[in-house]
């Protein structure tokens, strides 16, 4: 019995740490499609655009980290050309892509 409960506890745990992956994610998308930056706003696009496509099955896992990670080097690039508000606004796209997609997403792909 205790295994059951066990295993009761870490599936609930792992559908709770998906459930707040996923809201991070729509929310970094929200942020990102209403932000000031045009930069910020294409990123946002982007990524939607890959996560859809991987929910298609159009591109695999792989193709997808690689691309999501292209997205954060080439932010970090664009925040050296940028202004102080333009750096900050690059910078919080890139905590909430590393956040909510590096660390989050990953862990289920």
């Amino acid at each position: 019995m205790e295994q059951k409960q066990f295993e009761d506890f870490y599936d609930a745990l792992a559908e709770q740490a998906k459930e707040q992956g996923k809201q991070e994610v729509n929310q970094l998308l929200a942020d990102a499609k209403a932000d000031s930056l045009e930069f910020v706003q294409q990123q946002g696009e982007l990524m939607s655009k890959y996560l859809i496509q991987l929910a298609l099955g159009q591109i695999t896992r792989e193709e997808f980290k690689s691309y999501i990670t292209d997205m954060k080097t080439l932010s970090m690039m664009e925040m050296q050309r940028q202004g102080v508000a333009g750096q900050a606004s690059i910078q919080r796209f890139i905590g909430g892509l590393t956040q909510a997609v590096m660390v989050g997403l990953f862990r289920f792909l």
